[in-house]
Formats: structure tokens, C-alpha cells, sequence
């Protein structure tokens, strides 16, 4: 089957840099044949759904999530009515640079774990209706820990216990919704400075969009 390339720089937009997050419901997912030239984490919180993937056809279910590296290719060809997927697409060195910190390695793509506690990912996004650059790196960093965990015969000893202890209690749905609020109230005070001679260089207020 040939494919098409998706390119990250061409498909990102706004003040996403390094992630791009979406929340899939009700529609049909993608049964074009494509690799990129990113990760992608596709999680599925509802239903399931089949793609090829290099060829092969892998079948998902809720609770579980794939990961795919630059140059993995697939299409989705089945999908349950009630399917609901998160995907986060990350840029090739942002990944690098936050799984260096955990010691993981991914030897073979893709790369297919259960994650019992996927619903921690919507919880960030809900609480909004938007995932921030910031939110976008807690959820790689909840990704790459519910993966270790999944494999903990191999990357256990390599991960420090005080950095999976301060994750653990950082990712507690408490916190999370503590610092949603604490996020959404920063947002509802933030001023544009309007000085004497309108100077709007100085406006500070950013407007956050969300990837479709």
C-alpha cells in the first residue's frame, strides 16, 4: 500500500510547538494510509477500532494505547459506534528529550500497552476544553510513566523511585483539577495594558485554540 507523509511543521497551528492534542467522538477516524514524521499516542478511552499498521492489521480496545514513531504507517479500516480516541502527535525531539528523563527505550514500534487510568488524560482536557502546550507535556509524561509501569520487567530498575513517587502524586485527578482551576482563574484576570498612546505591543492576553 503507498502512503502519505504527514509532516508536523505543516500540519501544527498556534502556540502548539511541540504537541498536538485531539479528542475524537462521533466521527469517522482516518482510513488514509499514512506514516508522519512524529510520535503519535493513539488512546483509546471508548469502544475500539482496527488499523493496518505496517501491513498488519492490529485491533485496539478501551483502555489501551498505541504508540507509533516517524515512518510507522497505518489507516484506521474498522471502528465501533461508540469509539473515542485521544491521539497526541509529538515532535521527534521534544519525545527524546522528556523519555531520556525517564531512562525508556522503545525498541519496536508500534509499541501497544494497557493504560487502566486513561481517563486522567480527559480529565486535563475537560476541565477547559483545550490542552495548553503545558497540558500537552503532562500527558506525554502520564504516557511514557503508564508505559513503564506496562513494563516495569524491563525499565524498573533504570527509573529513580523518587521520580515515579513525585509523578504518581503530581497526576492525582485532586491535583489535576487544582491546577485546571488554578489555570482557568489565571486566564479569567489576565489584562491587556492599554497606555496613553495605544501602545498594543504591550497586550499580554493570549487566546488558546484547539486542534482539530
Amino acid at each position: 500500500m503507498t502512503s502519505v507523509l504527514y509532516e508536523f511543521d505543516t500540519i501544527v497551528h498556534g502556540e502548539q510547538k511541540n504537541s498536538i492534542f485531539q479528542f475524537i467522538k462521533g466521527r469517522k477516524l482516518s482510513n488514509i494510509y499514512h506514516s508522519h514524521d512524529f510520535y503519535e499516542f493513539v488512546c483509546f478511552l471508548n469502544g475500539s477500532g482496527t488499523q493496518i499498521v505496517n501491513d498488519k492489521k492490529i485491533t485496539s480496545e478501551a483502555k489501551t494505547v498505541m504508540l507509533l514513531s516517524p515512518g510507522d504507517k497505518h489507516c484506521f479500516v474498522e471502528q465501533s459506534e461508540d469509539v473515542e480516541i485521544i491521539s497526541l502527535s509529538v515532535k521527534s525531539d521534544h519525545f527524546g528529550r522528556l523519555s531520556s528523563v525517564y531512562g525508556a527505550s522503545f525498541e519496536c514500534f508500534p509499541v501497544c500497552f494497557a493504560f487502566p487510568r486513561i481517563f486522567k488524560l480527559y480529565d486535563i482536557y475537560i476541565e477547559n476544553r483545550v490542552a495548553s502546550e503545558n497540558d500537552c507535556t503532562l500527558i506525554l509524561s502520564m504516557l511514557l510513566h503508564a508505559y513503564i509501569h506496562a513494563n516495569e520487567h524491563i525499565h524498573h530498575s533504570s527509573i529513580p523511585k523518587g521520580f515515579l513517587s513525585a509523578l504518581e502524586k503530581m497526576t492525582k485527578i485532586e491535583n489535576l483539577k487544582k491546577e485546571a482551576q488554578h489555570a482557568h482563574h489565571h486566564d479569567e484576570h489576565c489584562h491587556c495594558h492599554e497606555h496613553e498612546h495605544h501602545h498594543d505591543e504591550h497586550c499580554t492576553c493570549h487566546e488558546h485554540g484547539h486542534h482539530h
